[in-house]
């Protein structure tokens, strides 16, 4: 993504990847986020409120 359209985001996500790979394709970046949601809620962990 180009930095010009951040401060345009309503919310920014970073994932935290190894290797040489720099981006991960739109469904596996939603997976990861609804996963990682539902582990907090499951935990009773705080959410972060974007």
């Amino acid at each position: 993504m180009p930095t010009s359209l951040i401060p345009m985001l309503d919310a920014c996500v970073e994932i935290p990847q190894f290797g040489v790979i720099r981006s991960l394709n739109v469904h596996v970046t939603g997976a990861l986020c609804i996963w990682e949601y539902t582990r907090q809620v499951r935990c009773g962990c705080s959410v972060p409120s974007a």
